[in-house]
């Protein structure tokens, strides 16, 4: 089955690279990321060179400001010559924070054009999954401790009598490619905790809401006997629970959020229109309601701990990764129709 994904919130799934402010700069409310294999060939850069290794040493001056490339090749028809490409500001920025610098975490992408991996739109379709097997199968089953819970899970995840082959019965593929240029934009993000307090922003490249994508999804391999054979729109339908269950956990949040802050400010309901059409949420921002076994372990009364670094309040995330206000990672999906 073909579907569509479209993007409803700032959207980023990370390639693992962080780029330095020297590798970009931000101009009449773009991103410009340059291409420096291109520049570092161009002759019209050896008289920079010197000076450009002396300061991507020294990323800061002496009053501990970034350094930014404009400032060490003042030839900026050079720098237009290499640019990679261009994305607009989205959200996130307030007057004047176009000026800060930060290093910016890069979108993920296949010979230079973006996609939505596979791998991360199946996690989000097996954490939905997972919920329905512990809140719904599992109910005659007793679990002492959080292992008990993740190998019952893991093993209706399991292809049957065959070992090491972890939720192979699902295949989703990856998406299609866009340039960047048509779906990314860079998001000034900022987690914020349940009484308003924020902490340092980060910069996403993300995708933009409105952008569409599309995937394709198989449950089955020639060969393999499966310990889940579901149809796709039964799986569809464990997706729509779930992350109905997700998105109320943010409507409780941002309500909270709101009273002790004496405001009324809500951010808008993400509600699909079609009723063929489902949330879902992927990529950096999802909350563990989306990524643990948390809101099923709480149906079921189950005492389940989340593992979380030193210091950090245990208990039910208590933090949103925000843009301009708006929750990360919401997207819908729509079958579409003869796929």
């Amino acid at each position: 089955m073909r579907l569509k994904i479209k993007v409803l919130s700032p959207i980023h799934i990370g390639s693992g690279e962080e780029l330095p402010p020297m590798y970009y700069y931000i101009q009449e409310g773009k991103f410009l990321r340059l291409n420096f294999d291109s520049l570092f060939q161009d002759p019209e850069f050896r008289k920079y060179s010197d000076s450009f290794i002396k300061h991507s040493i020294q990323d800061r001056d002496i009053k501990g400001q970034v350094r930014e490339i404009k400032e060490i090749i003042r030839d900026e028809s050079l720098l237009k010559k290499h640019i990679m490409y261009a994305i607009p500001l989205g959200g996130g920025f307030e007057p004047g924070g176009e000026r800060r610098r930060y290093p910016v975490k890069t979108f993920v992408k296949s010979a230079g054009r973006v996609f939505i991996p596979g791998s991360s739109l199946k996690g989000a379709i097996l954490s939905a999954i997972s919920w329905y097997w512990l809140s719904r199968e599992g109910q005659e089953q007793h679990f002492r401790d959080n292992n008990s819970l993740l190998d019952f899970v893991i093993g209706n995840s399991t292809a049957l009598g065959v070992k090491n082959k972890f939720s192979r019965w699902l295949d989703v593929s990856d998406s299609d490619l866009k340039d960047p240029s048509q779906v990314l934009c860079l998001s000034l993000a900022k987690s914020v905790n349940i009484r308003g307090r924020s902490s340092i922003p980060i910069f996403y490249e993300t995708l933009k809401p409105g952008t569409e994508f599309q995937v394709e999804i198989k449950t089955s391999l020639p060969g393999t006997d499966y310990s889940w054979g579901r149809p796709v729109e039964e799986i569809l339908k464990c997706v729509k629970d779930f992350y109905e269950k997700v998105r109320k956990k943010d409507d409780e949040f941002f309500k909270e959020m709101a009273s002790s802050r004496g405001t009324i400010e809500v951010p808008d309901v993400l509600r699909p229109k079609d009723e063929n059409s489902f949330l879902i949420r992927l990529g950096q921002g999802s909350t563990a309601n989306s990524t643990s076994l948390l809101i099923a372990a709480n149906e079921r009364r189950i005492c389940y701990k989340i593992s979380k670094p030193p210091k950090h309040p245990s208990g039910e995330p208590v933090t949103r990764k925000l843009v301009g206000g708006s929750p990360m990672g919401w997207a819908v999906l729509t079958p579409v129709s003869g796929g």
